[in-house]
């Protein structure tokens, strides 16, 4: 058989591969492709960048509700100078959980608790604490470092407790900017202490709950407040909620946290400590090409749902026209 003849002009080297001209070629044509690409995405709207930004936090902060079954909202903002809007999910975050085991560990010391009373070995999920005999002294107490929680924009505290008898008592104090006490008949009565526009006390928000904790059985007492409101509920039950609008007073120079007072002793047992504090992440700027007209609020309920039908209208420089997004259930945007 024989071997086939290379082309005319050719070696047999060239024969199987790329001249250098050709290659040159082909580099050239494929630049001015990339070119072209290049012109038609630097040409784009900004909108599809923009919808992923808005997703993306919006999908954060429903997620986040639902994980830590307590609202959460999503802030979309101008920018004060017109150039760029803002996308900000404010999420809840855990702090710290008090177990109130004696042998607990710490890696952050700035987390550890005194803990005093007496040690309860069957407790609700492990140890918990009870006042010790006619001279009880507070069970828990934790110097609250501002810089890992920062409970101005928001917190939600959560305690289980077993009550044994109707006694009043002085349940929790956090520094001047919260008070929860015990009534003699079981119901809880609260007080919020908010800033004022100049950073001092300003308004005091009261909370008052309509029926008693329950005797005898464990329940989960959680106390939160968001920026808008302030409210009490029980194994998940909603007793109490007052219009809070505003920061919470804290001290720069470490509040207290401190559970069952001394003097006046919670008349039971407590298990856990839940500290979370409201905070706003890292916010996401749109193209400089998608604007907003006015800042907008979506909040999101303790399931993760869209409260009310929160709308977001986006302004299309580009092509001159407004786009209205509608926020659906779980954050998704049509």
């Amino acid at each position: 058989m024989s071997m086939p003849t290379p082309m005319p002009g050719r070696t047999a080297a060239a024969a199987r591969g790329f001249t250098l001209l050709e290659l040159m070629v082909t580099i050239g044509v494929i630049s001015v492709l990339m070119g072209i690409s290049l012109g038609f995405l630097s040409r784009s709207n900004g909108r599809p960048e923009a919808m992923s930004a808005l997703a993306g936090e919006l999908r954060a902060a429903s997620l986040s509700a639902r994980a830590t079954g307590l609202p959460t909202e999503v802030v979309v903002a101008p920018d004060p100078e017109g150039l760029l809007t803002t996308v900000r999910a404010r999420s809840l975050q855990p702090v710290v959980v008090f177990h109130c085991e004696p042998d607990q560990q710490f890696l952050n010391p700035d987390l550890r608790p005194t803990l005093l009373g007496l040690d309860v070995p069957q407790g609700r999920f492990g140890h918990g604490r009870r006042p010790n005999g006619e001279q009880p002294e507070m069970l828990l107490r934790w110097p609250v470092p501002v810089k890992i929680a920062d409970f101005r924009d928001g917190f939600a505290l959560r305690l289980d407790l077993l009550l044994e008898q109707r006694t009043g008592c002085a349940l929790l104090r956090l520094g001047k900017a919260l008070e929860v006490d015990l009534e003699p008949d079981g119901r809880v009565r609260a007080r919020l202490q908010l800033r004022s526009g100049t950073g001092n006390i300003g308004q005091a928000v009261p909370l008052q709950a309509q029926e008693p904790l329950p005797l005898h059985r464990w329940c989960t007492v959680e106390i939160a407040a968001d920026g808008r409101s302030f409210w009490l509920e029980v194994d998940g039950r909603e007793l109490a909620r007052a219009a809070a609008p505003g920061s919470v007073l804290q001290h720069i120079d470490q509040d207290a946290l401190e559970v069952s007072l001394r003097g006046e002793p919670l008349p039971g047992v407590l298990d856990e400590l839940r500290v979370f504090v409201y905070r706003f992440g890292e916010p996401q700027r749109l193209p400089v090409d998608v604007q907003v007209a006015q800042a907008v609020r979506i909040g999101f309920d303790a399931h993760g749902e869209p409260i009310g039908k929160p709308t977001i209208e986006l302004e299309l420089v580009q092509e001159g026209r407004n786009e209205v997004l509608r926020v659906l259930r779980g954050g998704v945007l049509q």
